[in-house]
């Protein structure tokens, strides 16, 4: 994990569709509806 920042916090997943043809590449597609404040926060770097 590098560091920096990332955005977090809470949604719904309001839509969910998937697309499997046959013999052909798969698609899905989601929508969410946050709820709530997005927070900024810190990620630290570290190795494992």
């Amino acid at each position: 994990m590098t560091s920096g920042t990332k955005s977090e916090g809470n949604a719904t997943l309001t839509n969910f569709s998937l697309e499997i043809p046959f013999d052909d590449l798969v698609t899905y597609s989601i929508s969410i509806q946050g709820s709530g404040a997005l927070n900024t926060v810190m990620v630290q770097k570290f190795y494992s």
